[in-house]
């Protein structure tokens, strides 16, 4: 499959992001224009006092220094409007790219791809995310990348976080595998069981940290051949990857990764490894009965996540320190108020 990779690279003018500004029904004019204006409300404002200054001022002199402070204040309040408007221009201009990558190549492309809730721990498990900048790459790779834009954490410490993600249907289900990338601050929204832990040597084990059910260890030994492990080393380091039920999902919130030309590495880096992936085809859970005695005690069909035997379907997760510390903390309270209830302590 050939891919024309120039449009994610070549310079954009500012006429073609108004343009693409103005065709998105969802983008309203004053997301973009409104310090503008405000400026040269602000500006206005600053011209009406030196005026008003200037005809109260005792004398030239006096007039003449209130002339140059106001028109100092107007041209900061101008240059910083450009900045913020130019500021917020910027994701536009990356949009607009993407979506002149995917017009280019005869791809899907939304900018605005709504919410969807997958079961990846990337995505908190099922919690939606508003994806924006999605490109859907059809057959023969059925891949759909974009970014996802969520609120994570409770209370005082919400806080937004964007993150780059690639996902794609793989051809069977497989046990619940989770590398998280060292390089990257973990894009991962659960903590996982340590037990689960598994060290396959090498690269590997210095550039990620792999968890797999427990029990699985062999079969995931067998499945991450040499070339896999090399591949993810040399290409993927700075993604998390992890491979739920028939899905496959990357994962970077890494600040190059946000960028339109890593666009490319990404897309052949998951069309590899999905290729890879795709050589587990003969894979098949010990752990499960056969499929012939499967089907003749069973009518109806089965989820295919059936295909996988319930203890390696999911990782086992566990509370984070900030959680343990926060509930020690509510706790702590509880009984203070407790006691001071009962008089134990003074108020």
């Amino acid at each position: 499959m050939s891919i024309d990779w120039s449009p994610l690279t070549r310079p954009v003018s500012r006429g073609e992001v108004t343009a693409f500004i103005r065709r998105q029904p969802r983008i309203r004019r004053s997301s973009y224009m409104s310090w503008f204006e405000i400026a040269w409300v602000v500006t206005l404002c600053l011209a009406v006092a030196t005026l008003i200054f200037t005809v109260a001022a005792d004398d030239a002199v006096e007039a003449a220094r209130s002339m140059r402070l106001q028109a100092v204040s107007a041209v900061v309040v101008m240059l910083m409007a450009a900045w913020t408007v130019a500021r917020r221009r910027k994701p536009y201009k990356d949009a607009f790219r993407f979506e002149r990558f995917a017009a280019a190549n005869g791809f899907g492309y939304s900018l605005e791809g709504g919410t969807r809730a997958f079961p990846a721990t990337g995505f908190g498990n099922g919690r939606d995310g508003n994806r924006q900048d999605v490109i859907i790459l059809g057959q023969p790779l059925g891949l759909e990348i974009g970014s996802c834009r969520s609120l994570t954490g409770s209370g005082d410490n919400t806080r937004p976080r964007t993150w780059k993600y690639a996902q794609m249907r793989l051809r069977s289900p497989f046990p619940h595998i989770v590398l998280d990338a060292k390089s990257n601050g973990s894009t991962l929204q659960e903590e996982f069981v340590r037990g689960q832990r598994l060290n396959l040597g090498g690269d590997l084990d210095r550039l990620f940290t792999l968890y797999a059910p427990a029990g699985y260890e062999d079969d995931v030994r067998q499945l991450f051949t040499p070339e896999l492990t090399a591949h993810l080393a040399g290409v993927l380091q700075a993604w998390d990857v992890e491979i739920i039920d028939d899905m496959l999902f990357l994962f970077s919130d890494a600040s190059a990764a946000q960028k339109p030309a890593a666009i490319r590495g990404l897309v052949e880096g998951a069309a590899t490894l999905a290729g890879h992936v795709a050589a587990w085809g003969e894979w098949r859970d010990s752990r499960l009965p056969s499929t012939e005695g499967l089907l003749q005690a069973h009518s109806t069909p089965f989820p295919r996540k059936s295909h996988v035997a319930p203890q390696g379907q999911r990782l086992k997760t566990r509370l984070g320190w900030g959680t343990w510390i926060m509930l020690a903390v509510m706790a702590g309270g509880f009984v203070v108020a407790i006691l001071k209830g009962l008089g134990v302590l003074a108020s």
